[in-house]
C-alpha cells in the first residue's frame, strides 16, 4: 500500500513539474515575443527618427543664386537672395528674406522682400535627399518703376552636407509686377521712356541655395 501511495505521489509530482515547466515555457515564449516586438518598434522609431537627422532645428539661414525667366523687367534676370528663419517643427520652416535681381540687358534691378514657408517630406527610401515645397509672398522695389507685388511657389530637394550645412535646388513659377518702357508694350516706345508698372507677369525661376 505504501508503494502505491509513493508511486501516486511521484506521478502527481511529475505532472506538477511538467505543468510548471509548460507554464514557464509559455511565459518565456511570451517574454521573447514582447522583447521582439519592442525591438522591432524601437528599430522602426529609430528608422523614422533618423530621417530628420540632417534637417536642422532652430535657426536656419541661406544664401542663393537665382535666375528668373522672365523677371520683373523683360528678358531674363539673375541675382542673389538670402533667407533667414526658424525650423518651427521638424518638417516646417518659416522665415523672411530679401534679394537683388538684375536685368543686365536693361541695367535695371528689383529688390524683393518676402516671407517664406517651406515644408519637408522625409522618406525612409531617400535618406540623403529631402524633397520639399515652399511659398514666398511679399513685395518688390524696382530701381526704376516703383514698388510691386512678388510671389513664388517652389519645389525642390535638400542635400545635407553635414549637420548644419546643405545644398538646396529649387524650381517653380513666379508671379510678379511687370515693368515696361512707358508702361506699354508697343514698339513705338523709345529706350528713353521711363520704366513704369504694366500689370503682372508670369514666369519661372531656378535657385541654388547654400544653407547654414
Amino acid at each position: 500500500m505504501k508503494k502505491v501511495i509513493v508511486m501516486f505521489l511521484a506521478v502527481v509530482g511529475a505532472c506538477g513539474v511538467f505543468a510548471q515547466t509548460a507554464v514557464d515555457y509559455e511565459e518565456i515564449q511570451r517574454e521573447h515575443l514582447r522583447s521582439k516586438n519592442i525591438e522591432v518598434q524601437t528599430r522602426r522609431n529609430d528608422r523614422y527618427g533618423n530621417l530628420f537627422e540632417k534637417i536642422p532645428s532652430g535657426y536656419v539661414g541661406s544664401v542663393a543664386l537665382a535666375i528668373n525667366a522672365p523677371g520683373a523687367y523683360p528678358e531674363t534676370a539673375a541675382g542673389v537672395e538670402t533667407v533667414h528663419g526658424w525650423m518651427v517643427r521638424p518638417k516646417m520652416f518659416l522665415g523672411a528674406g530679401a534679394g537683388y535681381i538684375r536685368a543686365f540687358r536693361y541695367d535695371e534691378a528689383v529688390i524683393p522682400l518676402f516671407a517664406e514657408a517651406r515644408f519637408y517630406f522625409a522618406s525612409e527610401y531617400m535618406r540623403r535627399i529631402y524633397p520639399h515645397f515652399g511659398l514666398r509672398l511679399g513685395g518688390q522695389f524696382a530701381s526704376e518703376g516703383g514698388g510691386g507685388f512678388y510671389s513664388q511657389a517652389a519645389c525642390g530637394f535638400r542635400i545635407p552636407m553635414s549637420e548644419r550645412f546643405a545644398v538646396s535646388l529649387e524650381v517653380g513659377p513666379q508671379y510678379v509686377t511687370k515693368y515696361t518702357r512707358g508702361g506699354r508694350h508697343d514698339s513705338t516706345v523709345t529706350y528713353k521712356s521711363p520704366w513704369m508698372v504694366n500689370g503682372y507677369t508670369f514666369g519661372f525661376f531656378g535657385r541654388l541655395s547654400f544653407e547654414f
